[in-house]
């Protein structure tokens, strides 16, 4: 564990055990919360060797969550956030991508707790085992030799990303989300056009990642849909919609859409924007597609008068929320580091 992230844990604890949070989140009473996961995986699980810190919970830190946000929060679906009215503060669980330790790891204590929740699928890597670009990156870079690397660092040149550092001294989980940051400024063509190239560099590395299953099959997706897992679009191919063309935005919506409502028996009204990119052309386009709820990756509450197209939620992860009391102080949205 970092020192800051030891400071922020000692922070919150305090805060919380001294009352602090409570009140801090006296003023958020009418106002729901919609929280958003990517992976759930044990401590144990080989993919945090590489994956990045921001994109998983561990299973024990899913539960206590899920235990916590029960006794304190209403957990409802988000097709009613529109209309509830109990009691408690309405809370809604989110998963964003479609991966297989959804079911696996995430979904049995869902059950146990019966607790409704929405996943987002990129229906193109459903039943597959392609990896999506960002966890190639990350593979590649933390089992490469220094050779390979050299020669991403001189592809990444030729796309104009700069690191300004000894690519091969850098730490390499700060080198991925370097290097992942600025590729997702990228065109959609230019990032497919750069991502292959580095695809033939690391071939080894990719054939031995695509041995590795990452996604959700339809089974388990109808499976858990008999039990209050609802499903919602992520685009069909994760592309990032404001770094493509319209028609291409509408083909991700639509296509999308299609096959969710034909494998599911439904018509889903859900969408959420990959990475959070959305401007107001995207959302005429998500409007017209035929969703009516839509959510970002944007901080924050819920509240009454708020567009449903553009939901805001708090994005959750392991270093960051693996506490009760960081969770508790993450959620007042009064602690910006937090």
């Amino acid at each position: 564990m970092s020192i800051s992230i030891a400071i922020k844990k000692s922070f919150a604890a305090i805060i919380y055990y001294s009352g602090i949070v409570n009140l801090l989140d006296m003023a958020n009473r009418n106002t729901a919360v919609i929280l958003a996961y990517h992976r759930v995986l044990p401590k144990s699980d080989p993919d945090l060797k590489f994956i990045q810190p921001g994109m998983y919970v561990s299973e024990s830190a899913f539960e206590k969550q899920i235990r916590f946000l029960k006794e304190n929060f209403e957990i409802v679906n988000l097709e009613d956030i529109a209309d509830y009215s109990g009691p408690k503060r309405p809370c809604i669980i989110t998963f964003d991508d479609g991966w297989y330790d959804n079911y696996k790891y995430a979904f049995p204590i869902l059950l146990k707790h019966d607790i409704p929740a929405t996943i987002f699928l990129a229906t193109s890597f459903i039943n597959t085992n392609n990896w999506p670009w960002p966890d190639r990156i990350s593979y590649y870079f933390h089992n490469s030799s220094n050779s390979n690397l050299q020669k991403a660092e001189n592809l990444l040149k030729i796309f104009n990303i700069k690191v300004n550092t000894n690519i091969k001294k850098v730490n390499r989980f700060d080198l991925v989300e370097f290097v992942i940051a600025d590729l997702k400024k990228l065109e959609n063509e230019m990032l497919s056009e750069f991502i292959k190239e580095l695809d033939s560099i690391f071939s080894n590395y990719k054939n031995q990642l695509m041995d590795k299953r990452p996604w959700l099959n339809w089974e388990e997706i109808n499976e858990m849909k008999k039990n209050k897992i609802s499903f919602g679009s992520h685009t069909h191919n994760h592309v990032l919609l404001t770094n493509t063309s319209e028609e291409q935005v509408r083909f991700e919506l639509n296509h999308s859409k299609k096959i969710i409502d034909e494998k599911l028996n439904t018509n889903t009204k859900l969408f959420c924007y990959p990475n959070g990119n959305y401007n107001d052309n995207v959302l005429k386009i998500c409007k017209d597609s035929g969703y009516e709820i839509a959510v970002t990756v944007k901080r924050g509450f819920v509240y009454q008068k708020d567009q449903n197209l553009s939901l805001k939620r708090f994005m959750l992860h392991e270093d960051m929320s693996n506490t009760i009391p960081m969770l508790a102080a993450k959620l007042t949205n009064k602690i910006p580091s937090i």
